[in-house]
């Protein structure tokens, strides 16, 4: 029984996780005057994100990620 709810645990996670840094782009983009601030957990989960998995330049996830990168690179912070 156990194995059976971890499998499905394991198979939901990233069904959950889907839309993460894509919603987090979309709320930057939106923001008129984004601080660096507020957004700090999310380049750090972004960048964290794009050293630990393989580039998979088809995933939103992966796109979304080197994305939100790309913006805080381009600001003086």
């Amino acid at each position: 029984m156990n194995k059976k709810i971890f499998i499905v645990l394991l198979l939901l996670m990233p069904a959950l996780t889907y839309s993460q840094f894509r919603e987090g782009m979309e709320a930057m983009a939106n923001d008129k005057n984004p601080r660096h601030e507020d957004y700090q957990p999310l380049i750090l989960e972004a960048s964290t994100y794009i050293f630990n998995n393989p580039v998979d330049q088809s995933s939103v996830e992966f796109i979304s990620a080197t994305q939100i990168v790309a913006f805080w690179m381009d600001k003086k912070t």
